[in-house]
């Protein structure tokens, strides 16, 4: 009976890993870790305002990171169809437990700053947004800094990609994660998502792909955070493609945001006052 049980456990053992089930909570994979003190300090999370319900991870919505004491940077889907005065920015800790919640002045994406500036849009989909704090954050630390190289400098090199997301068990984890992927081609990408879903999809200049083996996945959670390429922000997170298969299939990819695409909208947004827009 008890070598029945030890080949049982042995069996369980191979398959767990020939499938790479992760063994962490998100982001999703089998190379996850939990951040360290102090890691990446400039993170930030955007918290609904729940006074039935306060619970920091219940109400967590997105990351984002803090480009200057007072300015987050994060994605558009984590402020549309929202009201500022129903959310909050929380930082401070690698935990959402413990982070300080700071009120919101005003938020603008880019679709709305091209309406502003009487702009264009080149594409429908622009997944961008600045926030402004009503009070700078207190606290000594470093600030995010805004990448210089091109995404297609850094094609087949690692990045690191860091968030609060949604774990195995559809809950959001209480401790900041971090992955590492690897910058693909725009038809590298492609061909993956082609393989995965057996349609064709066009990854535009203004979004680029990572993927890792057997697999590095954000969540619902980790949207909004930063892509870090030599601990600058490179990217913003956005989305995963295909989204009809099941989290583990080794063929889906990281979709995110290219941020040298918009390098003009973030740094008019840190230079002007939105209040009214």
């Amino acid at each position: 009976m008890e070598f029945i049980k030890f080949l049982l456990l042995a069996v369980c053992a191979i398959i767990c890993t020939q499938c790479n089930f992760p063994t962490v909570n998100a982001l999703i994979g089998s190379e996850v870790r939990k951040v360290q003190p102090e890691e990446f300090p400039f993170l930030a999370a955007f918290r609904h305002v729940n006074l039935t319900d306060p619970h920091p991870t219940r109400n967590h919505i997105c990351t984002g990171s803090l480009i200057t004491r007072s300015h987050v940077l994060s994605a558009a889907q984590c402020i549309e169809n929202r009201l500022i005065s129903q959310t909050v920015i929380a930082h401070g800790s690698n935990s959402l437990v413990y982070c300080i919640e700071y009120r919101i002045q005003w938020w603008i994406t880019y679709n709305q700053w091209s309406l502003y500036m009487n702009r264009p849009l080149e594409f429908v989909d622009n997944d961008v947004s600045v926030t402004k704090l009503w009070t700078p954050v207190r606290g000594e630390f470093h600030l995010a800094q805004l990448s210089t190289i091109p995404t297609t400098h850094a094609i087949d090199d690692h990045i690191v990609l860091v968030g609060w997301g949604v774990n195995n068990r559809r809950k959001i984890s209480r401790k900041m994660l971090s992955s590492v992927a690897k910058v693909k081609s725009m038809n590298e990408c492609q061909e993956l998502i082609r393989q995965a879903s057996g349609r064709v999809t066009v990854i535009r200049e203004n979004l680029f792909c990572t993927h890792n083996s057997p697999y590095t996945l954000i969540k619902r959670g980790d949207f909004g955070g930063p892509v870090l390429y030599f601990n600058n922000i490179i990217g913003i997170n956005k989305e995963i493609r295909p989204e009809v298969l099941n989290d583990y299939n080794r063929l889906k990819v990281n979709i995110h945001t290219n941020i040298d695409y918009y390098r003009d909208f973030i740094t008019h947004a840190l230079e002007n006052n939105f209040l009214l827009v």
